[in-house]
């Protein structure tokens, strides 16, 4: 995985701890094997326990970015193309959609989301709904958010049901969600509206991950001409 050894090295800056050495052989072991061997400065007993237990949390995030990828460029490719087929997305809306696809951000994690709707066709007033099979990546747990409470659609009432209707079908952001793969920094969110056939918004599709470096370094009026 290429993001391994940055994940690992992360996670050991982000709690502080000084690195003396780093070592990355490939070994056999009746078949070739990638090991990571890190030496710290001593620790202390009462930090003993935090740095396995990190380097777990960041393991696993790492296996579930990695192994859940493919489903997620995937899911990017039908928003898109159901975005499209909608006929609701602004042009340049569809333009930087393209560009993400097009390896200008990691995917590190996904989820669907259901607006709620009464018998009669208008939003109920609940909040968003996802199910838990409904996540990929970092976003598997069901427990984790995406954005910050007070950026996320709560009760779909009053000027919140509004909203629905009349903002862009893509939202850009940054989340509440610090990336443990790769590079340390809270993940960016985007976010892409779902319409149904009367073309009223019927849920969303939200992503988070990080934009390449290349990104960063491609001038703004050059994103989604590619």
């Amino acid at each position: 995985c290429p993001f391994l050894v940055d994940s690992i090295m992360g996670e050991i800056a982000q709690q502080g701890l000084s690195v003396r050495a780093m070592f990355h052989p490939i070994v056999e072991i009746g078949r070739r094997v990638s090991m990571i061997q890190v030496i710290l400065d001593p620790i202390g007993r009462d930090r003993e326990a935090a740095l396995p237990a990190g380097v777990t949390e960041t393991l696993d995030d790492v296996h579930a970015a990695v192994a859940d990828f493919p489903d997620m460029l995937q899911l990017m490719g039908r928003t898109l193309a159901e975005l499209q087929t909608s006929g609701r997305a602004e042009k340049e809306e569809v333009a930087f959609l393209g560009w993400l696809e097009a390896e200008h951000f990691v995917f590190l994690g996904a989820r669907l989301y259901e607006y709620p709707r009464l018998p009669g066709g208008d939003y109920a007033p609940e909040e968003p709904l996802y199910k838990a099979t409904d996540g990929w990546g970092v976003l598997r747990d069901p427990d984790r958010t995406v954005l910050r409470r007070a950026s996320e659609p709560a009760l779909l009432t009053g000027k919140v049901k509004d909203r629905l209707e009349s903002d862009p079908a893509l939202t850009v952001a940054k989340s509440n969600v610090r990336s443990r793969v790769h590079r340390r920094g809270y993940m960016d969110y985007v976010g892409v509206k779902r319409y149904g056939e009367d073309g009223r918004p019927i849920g969303e599709v939200r992503f988070v991950g990080l934009f390449t470096a290349e990104a960063y370094d491609q001038p703004g009026d050059q994103v989604g001409q590619e």
